[in-house]
């Protein structure tokens, strides 16, 4: 114990949440409290001793042993309030809260400003349900040291979860100001400017954020979606690259393959995907390869590193793999072979169903489609983990191409009946009406998930996006919409619904702002290109207009949007629509 005496003396202590401590009676030691080093004092090697076998155990959860440690340390250091409040973290983890209130009291009796003990009194508060005597101990905290930053963080938990944006923010800066070296502060900083449009300061406060915490991956992917939104490509390719390096992270390579791709970089991103192939790996390994080859368009490469697979191993996701990389060949019978081999037991499953039904689908073989659908829904009916509403929204849509709309509706409306918690259903039965022509029926059954969840972006969007285009109560589309896109500034989605609103109001350089904001963050979605081109034909730019309308056709729009899009650029091209009068 002597040695790690003396090794723990050269440590150098940084800041956090340390409250006042007794004068030392012992060399001082560098302890955690919540993940952050904080300097601390202890009487004598015991208490040291069993103050890290306690830490041992706790991050091996074996609480109970923790927290007899701590009090062996305890007897050996009593008058100690960190040791206290180490006890009663542990006392919570048991569930065993009067005795983790006892601990706390004892701890603030030695010391009635040691901070870390109000954080951990909220902490008990919280779990008797007393929020507002929480929100004291807390504001305690931080009276007692302004650089406890698990206070501050604690207090805008409790202030979100009632929905009080404004204090929120408040405290944010409020640590920012306190612990200006607080890279969380600083990245919280940034989201909210980013919730009110101030890019320049989410900018600045995100490369705050990462100069302070260079590993913040969070931080460095938004900091490259603004960059997106923006329209600084390379800026957005070079900080998810960073990202990337950084983490390894296999979501962070996707996205950042996929914006090399709709950005012009395809050399780039082929040649990451080779360099992560020559990585080598396993069967899982080799298969996530292969998708991240379709996201760089070179389907046969996708379809070799299938077959490498399946010669080893009947996998389903190789077969799933397999068909579509046969898919994107244009080998439609192929790929629905491979894909009939994935079992019904397999995850793969629901995914392969949806191929294969899409693709009769769009080949006019309804009835076989509807047919397979079915059989694949009873399939997986009741089974554990499985959930078969993607098939009973392409089920639904199948009936509908073939010209039963009416048959579409019953199959959703049933399907909705059973599982109303589902929202992937209410989404799908609310296009249906939407596509229908029953819009008030649309909103109605999505509504339904706001009811449970006001801030539902998703649900946000979808009611605020049909009241808008229908010209209805646009008070109320535009209320949701911002509000939508406050929580989600970065959602091409939203981005585009409110613009599209914008238009319907005139409010046209507003619209045009985001509508462009949504292209760049949802490349090659031929809906926000349409939007696009009628915003520019409402402000007579007959040029970006055309542009706009041929990326739009350019992108495979679904046939309905594909006709009226070609209707939108004939007028135009023949002089039959006047710039300047809009289109809807």
């Amino acid at each position: 114990m002597m040695f790690l005496r003396y090794l723990v003396v050269g440590a150098v202590a940084v800041g956090g949440c340390a409250g006042r401590m007794p004068e030392p009676k012992a060399p001082t030691m560098v302890r955690s409290f919540h993940g952050t080093l904080v300097p601390g004092y202890y009487v004598s090697p015991s208490a040291y001793e069993h103050y890290l076998r306690a830490q041992i155990l706790s991050n091996d959860g074996r609480a109970e042993e923790a927290a007899d440690q701590l009090r062996q340390s305890i007897a050996s250091d009593g008058a100690s309030p960190y040791l206290r409040t180490r006890l009663a973290e542990e006392l919570l983890t048991l569930g065993r809260i009067d005795e983790a209130r006892d601990e706390i009291e004892a701890a603030l009796h030695l010391d009635s400003q040691f901070a870390e003990a109000y954080v951990d009194l909220a902490r008990v508060k919280l779990r008797l349900g007393d929020a507002g005597g929480a929100e004291a101990s807390l504001k305690r905290a931080i009276d007692a040291d302004r650089s406890c930053e698990e206070a501050y963080v604690q207090l805008v938990n409790l202030y979100r979860e009632r929905g009080q944006d404004g204090r929120v923010q408040e405290t944010w800066r409020d640590l920012a100001k306190h612990v200006p070296d607080s890279a969380q502060a600083h990245h919280a900083l940034a989201r909210a400017a980013e919730g009110r449009g101030d890019w320049k300061t989410a900018e600045t406060e995100f490369q705050r954020a990462l100069d302070l915490d260079g590993n913040l991956a969070d931080a460095r992917e938004e900091l490259a979606e603004l960059y997106q939104s923006e329209g600084r490509f390379a800026d957005s390719v070079g900080a998810l690259a960073e990202a990337f390096d950084r983490t390894g992270d296999g979501k962070t390579a996707e996205r950042l393959i996929r914006l090399q791709m709709v950005t012009g970089r395809d050399e780039e991103a082929r040649a990451l995907v080779d360099r992560l192939e020559d990585e080598g790996g396993g069967i899982d390994r080799k298969l996530w390869i292969g998708w991240r080859w379709l996201d760089a368009r070179q389907p046969e490469r996708a379809r070799a590193m299938a077959e490498s697979v399946l010669k080893g191993s009947d996998t389903p996701g190789a077969h799933l793999l397999q068909g579509r990389s046969l898919e994107a060949l244009g080998l439609s019978d192929e790929a629905i072979a491979q894909l009939t081999k994935v079992p019904a037991r397999a995850t793969q499953y629901v995914a392969a169903q949806s191929i294969i039904g899409r693709l009769l689908r769009d080949r006019g073989r309804y009835r076989e489609a509807a047919d397979g659908l079915g059989r694949a829904i009873s399939s997986i009916a009741g089974a554990e983990g499985s959930s078969s509403d993607a098939l009973e929204d392409l089920l639904a849509q199948v009936h509908e191409r073939a010209g039963d709309r009416d048959q579409a509706m019953k199959e959703l409306e049933r399907a909705v009946a059973k599982r109303p918690q589902s929202q992937e259903l209410r989404f799908a039965l609310g296009a249906a009406y939407q596509r229908d022509g029953q819009w008030e029926r649309a909103v109605e059954v999505v509504r339904a998930i706001l009811k449970r969840d006001a801030d539902n972006v998703q649900a946000l969007n979808f009611v605020g996006y049909a009241l808008a285009q229908q010209g209805q109560r646009l008070d109320e589309a535009r209320r949701m919409l911002e509000r939508a896109n406050v929580l989600k500034p970065m959602n091409g989605e939203v981005s585009d619904s409110l613009g599209w609103l914008y238009v319907k109001i005139n409010r046209l350089d507003d619209a045009e702002r985001l509508l462009v904001r949504a292209d760049r963050m949802t490349p090659e979605d031929p809906e926000i290109l349409q939007h696009l081109g009628d915003l520019y034909v409402r402000k007579s730019d007959r040029l970006r207009a055309v542009d706009a309308y041929k990326r739009a056709l350019k992108n495979k729009p679904d046939e309905r949007l594909r006709h009226v899009i070609e209707e939108q650029l004939l007028q135009l091209e023949t002089g039959k629509l006047a710039v300047g009068s809009g289109s809807r």
